[in-house]
């Protein structure tokens, strides 16, 4: 439900500060992706997770231990994702994790997510 919620937050700022105008095209890379709480998650430190970044429904990049940088923050119970060589992202962006090690039953993944590139502030989105 996040990401139903986030866009029901999308709608609202289009329809009522925008005024039903769509917002101004904007791009931006991923760099990073923090994920809190990983204890758990897999092998719990996030060194099996794929994550594929799509958009268009194309995969543009995917980021794994061979491809990004992953540290586990053991005192923060966190992964982080040092992601190189993200293409510039716009509109709708679809971010897919993914493992062995976890049912990956809907979507072929074990979660995702959805942002609209045009209304992440600061170049900074967070999701909860």
């Amino acid at each position: 439900m996040p990401a139903q919620s986030r866009y029901v937050g999308y709608f609202d700022i289009v329809k009522n500060v925008l005024n039903w105008e769509m917002p101004v095209k904007k791009t931006f890379k991923i760099r990073k992706i923090v994920i809190y709480s990983i204890q758990g998650v897999g092998e719990g430190n996030g060194a099996d997770l794929k994550i594929e970044i799509i958009m268009q429904h194309k995969t543009v990049f995917t980021c794994t231990r061979q491809t990004c940088t992953v540290v586990h923050d053991i005192d923060t119970n966190r992964a982080i994702f040092l992601v190189p060589n993200c293409p510039d992202l716009c509109d709708d962006v679809k971010v897919k994790f993914s493992s062995l090690k976890l049912p990956n039953y809907y979507d072929d993944c074990a979660f995702f997510m959805w942002f609209h590139a045009s209304l992440a502030e600061r170049n900074r989105l967070y999701l909860t």
